[in-house]
């Protein structure tokens, strides 16, 4: 026994319709599998979809990668011209700083400018800071798990010294050995407000 040629059109609109409502498709009785021809085209049937999902499959690998160089590259771009107009906006906030140290924040019709200053950073040699807390009786400097020194009440009992990136002990008016303040710079950004399309 042949199969039909309308057989294929049968099994291929059984196969759309189960997709979209399988009940309906199982009814409709179009198709059916009742001797081993149709069996065999049943079979070579799910090896053409393999084959077809294989294909999308790899389709859609190879513009996911084709995508992912593309958003990549528009990333890539875009933070390049942030940078590049962030610093053109922080000279233009630097100057109107200097003028008026106030003016921490500039409202524009697009957005805003915002200067931030950035955290000191600390590096503290540990060591070196302990012998001189020790020999200074600073103990409050210390912690006495295994003696070490406080960080948080190093930065907070300590302040950076004037023109120098040395710390400074208030208290006694002495440089404080191990301990170097790198003073934070001021952070310029820009804020957008939602752009309109």
């Amino acid at each position: 026994m042949s199969v039909h040629p309308l057989d294929d059109h049968q099994l291929d609109a059984q196969v759309d319709a189960i997709l979209d409502d399988p009940e309906a498709a199982l009814d409709t009785g179009l198709f059916e599998v009742n001797n081993k021809e149709r069996a065999n085209r049943a079979v070579w049937k799910i090896g053409r979809i393999e084959a077809e999902l294989e294909e999308d499959e790899a389709l859609h690998k190879a513009e996911r990668a084709r995508l992912d160089a593309w958003i990549t590259d528009r990333r890539l771009r875009a933070e390049k011209a942030i940078e590049f107009l962030t610093t053109l906006t922080a000279g233009f906030h630097a100057i109107v700083l200097a003028e008026d140290p106030q003016r921490k924040t500039i409202k524009l019709p697009a957005g805003d400018l915002v200067a931030r200053k950035q955290p000191d950073v600390w590096e503290i040699d540990t060591p070196t800071v302990l012998a001189w807390a020790v020999e200074n009786g600073r103990e409050d400097l210390i912690r006495r798990r295994d003696p070490e020194v406080d960080r948080p009440a190093v930065k907070k009992a300590l302040r950076p010294a004037d023109g120098s990136s040395r710390a400074l002990d208030p208290a006694s008016g002495e440089l404080v050995p191990g301990v170097k303040v790198t003073q934070g710079e001021v952070r310029y950004t820009a804020k957008p407000r939602v752009v309109e399309q």
